[in-house]
């Protein structure tokens, strides 16, 4: 007789605790949804249902891969953000939920910059049918980019074009890939450029970004699940953590409008260096930093001066 769902989930949860996995029941739940293509909050009312052997064999599988130390987000290959579902494999960080912090932020930014326009205060001089033009640097899997351009929700004239780009081409194939998942690859392109390096010569009403920004040393010292498995590239922010910070803070004028909005996600100990930086740069005023739903420092704001 096949097992059911009651049983196998036990096993998994039982293996996953034995090597201390936090989250057990969590996990063996999400595996086994993923496994039977049932919706995690159903599982529970499939209880008594038998999984059939070529089944149980996937989901002793993908525990195996758990246990291991994989990601479950990699093992899965998804993850949800702003209410989207996102894939995500090796190739490209596993979105947080702080990080929703600088898409909620840029989301509301740009709906506000759509506003001005349809009113006749905006830089593009009151034309409804301009698009609203947003540089999602560092994209990885597209999660901020992408979403604001998803969830983007002014009146039907106004249209968004975002630009996303990434130094990974791997990060660009995943990110692609969501757009069309998301059905918006139509209000998204993808450029493959270190930075600005290969970014056309245009104006941004707003450029988003999470910068690598882990000190180099820290790195080996993260959880196991981080350093093995997600892209050192998208981690190793130099021997301060501010490389790339500095990179985009010299940088971003050159391609925003007048008082178009640079929006970047920072470690929670590093406000005082990012608005040092800002502020000695000198083409940035209204700089302010949004905490996340910790109270930790989480995102940095300014706007060209």
């Amino acid at each position: 007789m096949n097992m059911t769902i009651k049983e196998i989930l036990k096993t998994g949860q039982e293996k996953l605790e034995a090597a201390g996995k936090d989250g057990a029941a969590f996990d063996a739940r999400e595996l086994l949804s993923f496994v039977m293509d049932i919706p995690f909050r159903d599982v529970t009312l499939h209880l008594e249902d038998e999984v059939p052997d070529s089944q149980l064999s996937e989901f002793l599988s993908l525990t195996d891969r758990r246990l291991a130390g994989e990601p479950l987000q990699y093992i899965t290959g998804e993850q949800e953000f702003m209410g989207l579902d996102f894939h995500v494999d090796r190739r490209v960080l596993i979105p947080r939920l702080d990080t929703e912090i600088l898409a909620e932020e840029a989301l509301e930014y740009i709906e506000s910059r759509a506003a001005e326009v349809r009113c006749g205060a905006g830089v593009s001089g009151g034309d409804d049918d301009a698009p609203v033009y947003v540089l999602d640097l560092c994209c990885g899997s597209g999660a901020i980019g992408l979403s604001v351009a998803r969830l983007f929700s002014s009146d039907q004239n106004r249209k968004i074009k975002a630009l996303l780009s990434d130094i990974s081409r791997d990060a660009l194939d995943v990110a692609g890939y969501n757009a069309e998942s998301l059905g918006i690859a139509d209000r998204a392109a993808f450029i493959q450029s270190d930075l600005f390096e290969a970014v056309p010569d245009m104006r941004f009403s707003l450029i988003t970004a999470n910068p690598p920004y882990i000190r180099s040393e820290v790195i080996d010292t993260l959880d196991s699940e981080v350093k093995d498995c997600e892209p050192r590239l998208a981690l190793d922010g130099g021997p301060d953590g501010l490389d790339v910070y500095r990179r985009i803070i010299s940088g971003a004028p050159d391609y925003l409008e007048p008082e178009g909005c640079l929006m970047m996600e920072i470690g929670f100990d590093q406000a005082d260096d990012i608005v040092r930086l800002l502020t000695n740069d000198g083409r940035y005023s209204g700089i302010s930093i949004k905490k996340d739903l910790a109270g930790l420092d989480r995102v940095a704001v300014c706007f060209r001066a």
